[in-house]
């Protein structure tokens, strides 16, 4: 691919990047990787790399050549019983011509075929590919003793490596000295792969990899790197911002630049101060009343009046002073989310003493299980409730609050289209007829609200992990155009409505131990997300969560028939794949060629075939399929990977698979087997007929004679 066009969708791409475990603050993003034997790869004067058209990695050495595919590697040499014998058993050097390597061995030339996977002779029409000096074939650069690798990756970032593997990066027409170094004496041979990894062979057949991505994300700071509970935004465009550390309330502008702190007596200092309450819900009812749920200190109302004046009242008699939610219904009532008092409505939220409705107390019956509500979302006239105990769901009364009915669904392991869990995290709606509920282990479930909201029994579906989730736990929830955002522990999942399709934004990016807070992510303008976290704010372009990604192509890496016999790795160029009669037990092995985090690809597969599942399967970073005395047909293989930042790319691949019958399976064996016991039977028949004939003539003889 074009190299402006890997730099274009990768900057597009990312939303975030892979980070060496030492990276410090400031410092261009570059993972090092380190091959050797605890990879399976060991050389022995190692003195050529090269990338092949398919785009596997190929490594030349005295003691054979070795093939990388990403997720293992895999060596060629001469056997024992190898028809071809080569002119010698060490390879000096190798270049590539399409799917042919030249090797220059002790006592001639050999041609390595990459698709049959087998040495031979160099042909009459090859000797052209055979100059004395093949260095105008080879990929790469020698890396002379003294002199540095000086190499530029696609994002513009200069980069030196020192002949003894120290590394240096340019930053403001300065060189200055990167956190990891490459553990080798002195460097061999570099080579830059059609991805922009950097592949270097050290001089003691050590393999080194670079790889350059960005990171299109930063870090807003906030004070001490406080956990962040709530964003909200007002009707100024401003931002308030609860930090849970300190018991501080932040309010900034739509760049989030800081204005001020919010006071005990409701206004906005310049200081910084604390606000009194670890503030859990910050509220907008409207341009002039703000609305604090608090953690064991009930509830704040500040009001701003026309004078400048600010009051705040203090609403505590709650029977339980957590508040995690505040909501308000087209009435104007607020429905409160108490953590151990079960939902709270306060009907007159303007008044000078709020009156407050408890569950059993003006709102209803109260019902065990219902007490620890984190979240409030009120559809249309509907409510619903996340609860520790299942989904609360209540038609909200137009008049009297008292005559509203509970009804609380939880998990039935009986019936497969209940609640996936019972502690649920989170509800939000599309705005059309599907409401998503989170859940701390379950993931989410969808809710079509066009059934009986009422009924004793509802019907959900459920996306998790085998649907293809990173993770089954849900934080919080958002839902925007026609993508769910799942936000987990340490990642944010995006599940397209429309497609059923899941992408993952999880470790694979972060690895600096991001972890998400509860807050919902917010719109800080049309082209940014900001998202909280346990130590401060993320601020994201929305396009960094476009469908743009590196999508590396499939390969067929193996092939291992059951039985104890050695893989088949003459495997990739296999359009259709005809199983021997006496062996239906296959193992097969491929790989997504993503080498900038080759461990970070999950990949799927999905069986088409009479008997076949027909779903896609996910493996969760298993990159092989075992298939086990497959019954005579014929049956589609395909697989599916994401790309190494852990997102789902339209690589599909195909495999036809044709499982012939054996004699005895087919439909003549059938019959043959038919008539032979047909006729069986009608000769037992017989037989036994005749004799008992025989037996009933030979008593009526006796008994004539007597």
């Amino acid at each position: 691919m074009n190299p402006m066009k890997i730099r274009w969708f990768l900057i597009l791409a990312a939303l975030w990047t892979v980070l060496v475990p030492s990276l410090r603050a400031g410092e261009p993003v570059c993972v090092v990787t380190h091959y050797g034997g605890e990879n399976g790869l060991n050389l022995r004067h190692a003195n050529q790399i090269l990338q092949d058209s398919t785009g596997f990695i190929w490594i030349s050495a005295w003691n054979g050549l070795f093939r990388y595919d990403g997720q293992s590697f895999v060596d060629f040499h001469s056997q024992q019983d190898d028809s071809y014998e080569m002119a010698g058993e060490a390879i000096r050097t190798m270049w590539c011509i399409g799917h042919r390597i030249f090797c220059r061995l002790d006592g001639g030339n050999a041609v390595f075929d990459t698709r049959e996977c087998v040495f031979r002779d160099v042909t009459p029409d090859e000797t052209e590919f055979i100059p004395e000096n093949p260095e105008r074939f080879y990929q790469g650069h020698a890396a002379h003793p003294g002199e540095e690798i000086v190499y530029t990756d696609l994002f513009g970032q200069q980069w030196r490596i020192t002949d003894e593997g120290e590394i240096y990066y340019l930053d403001s027409a300065v060189w200055k000295h990167f956190s990891y170094r490459i553990s080798s004496p002195s460097l061999r041979r570099w080579m830059e792969d059609r991805q922009g990894n950097l592949w270097i062979l050290g001089s003691d057949d050590s393999v080194w990899k670079m790889s350059f991505v960005i990171r299109p994300f930063s870090r807003i700071a906030v004070a001490d790197n406080s956990h962040v509970r709530d964003i909200s935004p007002d009707s100024r465009n401003r931002m308030w911002i609860s930090l849970l550390n300190g018991k501080r309330v932040l309010i900034t502008d739509s760049h989030f630049n800081k204005i001020g702190w919010l006071a005990s007596d409701g206004t906005i200092q310049l200081e910084e101060q604390s606000f009194g309450a670890s503030v859990f819900k910050i509220f907008h009812a409207s341009d002039t009343v703000v609305w604090l749920g608090c953690r064991a200190e009930g509830l704040y109302r500040i009001m701003n009046h026309r004078d400048g004046t600010v009051q705040v009242a203090h609403v505590d008699d709650l029977p339980n002073k957590t508040v995690y939610d505040i909501q308000a219904d087209a009435a104007g009532r607020l429905w409160i989310a108490t953590y151990g008092g079960g939902v709270v409505c306060i009907p007159n939220p303007t008044d000078a003493h709020p009156r407050v409705l408890t569950m059993g107390d003006g709102l209803g019956v109260k019902v065990s299980g219902m007490l620890r509500v984190r979240n409030i979302h009120i559809v249309r006239n509907m409510l619903f409730a996340a609860t520790g105990s299942g989904l609360l769901i209540a038609q909200i009364p137009e008049n009297d609050p008292d005559e509203i009915e509970w009804h609380l669904h939880g998990r039935d392991p009986r019936r497969a289209s209940s609640l996936s869990a019972n502690a649920t995290t989170d509800v939000t709606f599309d705005g059309y007829n599907t409401v998503y509920i989170g859940t701390e282990t379950g993931g989410v479930n969808m809710l079509d609200i066009r059934q009986n909201l009422l009924a004793d029994s509802l019907s959900f579906k459920h996306i998790g992990r085998d649907d293809g989730l990173g993770s089954d736990v849900c934080v919080s929830l958002h839902y925007d155009d026609i993508y769910l955002y799942i936000i987990g522990n340490t990642s944010v999942m995006r599940y397209n409505a429309l497609a059923k399709e899941v992408t993952n934004y999880d470790s694979r990016f972060l690895h600096d131990n991001l972890i998400f807070s509860e807050a919902h992510p917010v719109h800080a303008d049309n082209d940014t997300w900001v998202i909280g976290l346990e130590d401060g704010l993320m601020q994201v372009e929305t396009r960094s969560f476009g469908e743009y990604q590196y999508n590396p192509g499939i390969v067929w890496s193996s092939i291992s028939m059951a039985g104890g016999e050695e893989p088949y790795y003459a495997v990739n160029g296999l359009q259709q794949l005809i199983l021997p009669p006496d062996k239906r037990t296959f193992t097969l092995r491929f790989a997504a060629l993503d080498f900038v985090n080759s461990s970070a690809i999950d990949y799927s597969f999905k069986f088409v075939g009479k008997g076949a599942g027909n779903h896609w399967m996910y493996l969760h970073g298993n990159n092989s399929i075992t298939m086990m005395d497959m019954r005579p047909g014929t049956y589609y293989l395909e697989v599916h990977s994401t790309n190494s930042n852990g997102v789902w790319v339209p690589n599909t691949r195909m495999l036809r698979i044709v499982v012939p019958e054996k004699f005895t399976e087919s439909a003549l064996a059938n019959v043959l087997i038919l008539v032979v016991a047909v006729g069986i039977a009608i000769g037992l028949t017989r037989f036994f007929t005749l004799r008992y004939v025989r037996r009933k003539e030979r008593r009526r003889c006796r008994q004539s004679e007597a």
